[in-house]
């Protein structure tokens, strides 16, 4: 994090006005059942040779190797992921309802495969974000997914929800994104430091997400692919701006990698991503990949997002460059979500101060924070009659293809007060 993201009014006051209106107006969304614009793995061993930003090599023995070493979490993943991208879920009380709800879930995976080597692998850094984590830019559409299975409003919530009505789907499809108000809100508050929102700190090569797709047929249907995220701490160079030609370097975060960076020259070392599935699939050309939890570098701090489903089309530019377009949908917690918040802090009355603790602007902020919980942190406690604790979210993407450079830790500054992190009363 940045010294600069330390909030400050343009007149030098501190930005009180403005977080107390952050304050409001989730709260405001939550009422209304408004979604806008939010923030937004298996881990394990990888394919033998970890991945290289140049030569992204991987094996049928390597798949294995991945398979193997999480057997137990694979199965946890093939029940959490598949079985939400494929089923309608419990039935619901009311047979009318569920008759009108059409659920949004992602493509299913192909009844065929296309002929190929599996020998098609690349890496991709996200260039911007299209939707859900930055007001005013294009949105060609709802962004997230029926995490839940249920059409929250006017079909009743997977959860108890701890604000007096019901955090309402954006409908038809019963999309869970309750969380993008949070998130559009505090990118908000970044786009008056100096350093930006997170597009703009994108923009200037200071940070980014880095996907890697491994074991792909190159056609528009295949039934396994290996799929790994990394964060990238920033662009291999002393200043400049990435071009997204192809030519870029970025840099990776160790925290987000298994061991040590494999050496290599710049665009070309080799990483074994901490966070990964091997039984992503391609259908028509879009990728999907279920992640039980994935925890990524936003630049302001972590957030881990559990059962995340990322869905994206793959393209490639005129020059051959691969390109991935599309979304990563899935549950922060309340905790994680008031983690990131606490490396937030602002200026005024002649100090600094941190979003976390007894602050009053942090108090209101929490309030509302956790009035808007929609769902459940896991999958698996949906429909339990328990209180909400988590926020949904849906995040719309762009990336190009990247190589990959040196292992550079992201330096944050200590959240919360004491570095603890609080959570909902």
């Amino acid at each position: 994090m940045y010294a600069s993201d330390r909030m400050r009014l343009d007149d030098g006051h501190a930005a009180v006005p403005r977080l107390l209106l952050l304050a409001g107006a989730i709260g405001m969304a939550a009422a209304l059942c408004v979604a806008c614009a939010s923030l937004s793995g298996l881990s394990g061993s990888t394919p033998d040779g970890g991945v290289d930003g140049g030569h992204l090599d991987a094996t049928t023995d390597g798949r294995k190797t991945g398979r193997d070493t999480g057997s137990d979490a694979d199965a946890d993943r093939a029940e959490v992921g598949q079985q939400d991208v494929h089923e309608a879920g419990p039935p619901s009380k009311d047979v009318a309802v569920e008759a009108a709800c059409t659920h949004a879930y992602p493509v299913t995976p192909p009844s065929q495969v296309s002929s190929g080597s599996k020998s098609v692998s690349f890496a991709v850094a996200v260039e911007r974000y299209t939707s859900g984590v930055t007001s005013g830019t294009d949105d060609g559409g709802p962004v997230g997914f029926d995490l839940d299975h249920q059409c929250t409003c006017p079909g009743p919530p997977s959860c108890n929800s701890p604000s007096m009505s019901q955090n309402c789907d954006v409908e038809p499809g019963g999309h869970d994104v309750e969380g993008n108000s949070l998130g559009a809100l505090l990118d908000s508050q970044l786009a008056g430091t100096s350093a930006g929102d997170l597009n703009t700190r994108i923009a200037h090569g200071r940070y980014s997400i880095v996907l890697v797709v491994q074991s792909y047929n190159g056609g528009a249907n295949d039934s396994d692919v290996f799929v790994g995220l990394m964060t990238s701490s920033g662009l291999d160079s002393d200043g400049g701006t990435p071009q997204w030609d192809g030519s870029d370097v970025w840099n990776i975060d160790p925290a987000s990698t298994i061991g040590t960076a494999a050496d290599g020259d710049a665009g070309n070392f080799a990483y074994t991503p901490r966070y990964y599935v091997t039984d992503a699939y391609v259908n028509n050309y879009v990728l999907v990949a279920s992640f039980p939890s994935v925890v990524v570098g936003l630049s302001l701090g972590v957030e881990t997002m559990n059962n995340a489903i990322l869905s994206a089309t793959i393209g490639q530019t005129a020059s051959g460059q691969y390109t991935l377009t599309g979304q990563i949908a899935g549950r922060i917690t309340t905790a994680s979500a008031f983690g990131l918040i606490a490396h937030l802090g602002y200026e005024g009355d002649g100090g600094e101060h941190k979003l976390c603790g007894t602050d009053p602007l942090f108090l209101a902020l929490q309030q509302s924070v956790c009035s808007s919980a929609d769902i459940m942190g896991q999958q698996s406690q949906d429909s339990t009659d328990a209180g909400c604790n988590a926020l949904s979210f849906g995040i719309g993407f762009e990336s190009v293809q990247v190589g990959l450079g040196k292992s550079v830790a992201t330096q944050y500054n200590l959240a919360g007060c004491d570095g603890g992190v609080t959570d909902c009363p």
